[in-house]
């Protein structure tokens, strides 16, 4: 069924609030696992001093094979804008044959099984309270990228809508009529319909009421 401009509005605004409640409980879960990192963070420093580094992730095949092709791109086209050495890469990338592909997919495996080994030696060698601390830290990036996420949602939701063409505005308002029909049929009344509509009921300001 076809929703009336009034109801899409309610709905609109309803997403929006919503997104602005999620956002706040987003935020104060955020500042809540804030001020615990940091009450574990400072019991960490009293009792067991700075926490290692952590092993880095390693880079995906495309990210190898980006770093080799890079020098050869940019070799062979001097003037390219970082943005168009990317393009470029990408594109080689797209068109490697299997054999390059294998390849830097084995190089990023054997990087991968290398960082987990890292990883749990890592791991072992930390105090309870510093893998307490680390699960904070992560649980923190989550909610950021979670807020960030809801805050582009809600900058979307309140970019201005197109406006709707008087047809579409007379297609939503007929199909409420026409909607036990086959799609098909559907469309091929309301273009007929359309047809014999006297254009001073085209116009956008005639529509929203009922026919």
């Amino acid at each position: 069924m076809a929703l009336s401009v009034s109801a899409v509005w309610r709905g609109f605004l309803t997403n929006k609030h919503i997104i602005r409640r999620s956002i706040g409980a987003t935020s104060c879960c955020a500042r809540l696992t804030q001020n615990s990192a940091r009450g574990l963070a400072t019991q960490k420093h009293s009792s067991t001093g700075t926490l290692p580094p952590a092993p880095k992730r390693p880079p995906s095949g495309f990210i190898l094979f980006a770093a080799d092709t890079r020098k050869t791109v940019l070799k062979e086209n001097p003037a390219l804008t970082p943005t168009e050495v990317i393009k470029a890469v990408a594109g080689k990338w797209k068109t490697a044959d299997d054999v390059t592909r294998n390849k830097y997919a084995a190089l990023a495996r054997e990087r991968f099984e290398q960082y987990e080994k890292e990883k749990a030696a890592y791991t072992s060698q930390l105090t309870e309270q510093q893998r307490e601390a680390l699960e904070e830290v992560r649980l923190d990036k989550k909610l950021k990228i979670t807020k960030r996420r809801l805050n582009d949602k809600l900058k979307e939701l309140d970019k201005p809508k197109a406006a709707q063409s008087a047809y579409v505005l007379f297609s939503n308002e007929m199909r409420k009529k026409l909607q036990d029909k086959p799609p098909k049929e559907v469309m091929t009344q309301l273009g007929a319909m359309w047809k014999q509509l006297p254009e001073e009921k085209k116009q956008v300001s005639h529509f929203g009421k009922h026919f």
